[in-house]
């Protein structure tokens, strides 16, 4: 468990760091032998199956989300660095409803405990 921390890619210039959101707690549960995560919470909370496993990290995402968590050494400290879209801005309109008119990027970063 641990919290997970949203900034603004660098040279991105969108102008919306304003929409940027606070820090999430974040709950990753890493099932049959790491071919499965759970992630609860945060920006991209979900079930990731397709997860690839390098040594000590996972990569996995799905849609606009993409993660990779490190396991420390000595085996208690997962990192995370990831990306993601979310909308900042939504449009409405008489013939179209309700539509999302701008989506910004987001770098990803957290450091969970086992518990």
């Amino acid at each position: 468990m641990g919290k997970e921390n949203a900034s603004e890619p660098p040279k991105s210039g969108s102008g919306y760091e304003r929409f940027v959101p606070l820090p999430k707690k974040v709950t990753i549960i890493i099932a049959q032998n790491g071919t499965l995560v759970g992630y609860l919470g945060g920006n991209c909370p979900g079930r990731y199956e397709n997860v690839s496993r390098t040594g000590n990290t996972l990569t996995f995402g799905a849609g606009n989300c993409k993660f990779t968590l490190r396991l420390s050494p000595d085996g208690k400290t997962l990192t995370e660095e990831g990306t993601s879209m979310i909308p900042v801005q939504t449009a409405n309109t008489m013939y179209h409803g309700s539509y999302t008119s701008i989506v910004m990027p987001l770098q990803l970063r957290g450091t969970f405990h086992r518990q």
